[in-house]
């Protein structure tokens, strides 16, 4: 039986720093070219393919039918 070999000479630093952007900024991504919509109001976008409508973050659009409680 023989122990698992641990490599000593891996690069470090061998793939660059990750670069954090939005979905809807991510020039590749589903939600490039997003028209203009009640979703640009709050910085989502629409994926035109599917019609998928991505909202970022916790603030979510407030609903027409059932006003929030006070």
């Amino acid at each position: 039986m023989t122990a698992p070999v641990k490599w000593a000479h891996v690069r470090v630093g061998a793939l660059p720093a990750p670069e954090l952007i939005s979905l809807v900024d991510d020039p590749a991504g589903p939600y490039a070219g997003s028209p203009e919509g009640w979703w640009t109001e709050y910085g989502g976008g629409l994926d035109t393919e599917s019609g998928v409508v991505y909202l970022p973050g916790p603030n979510s659009p407030p609903c027409p039918r059932w006003p929030a409680k006070s």
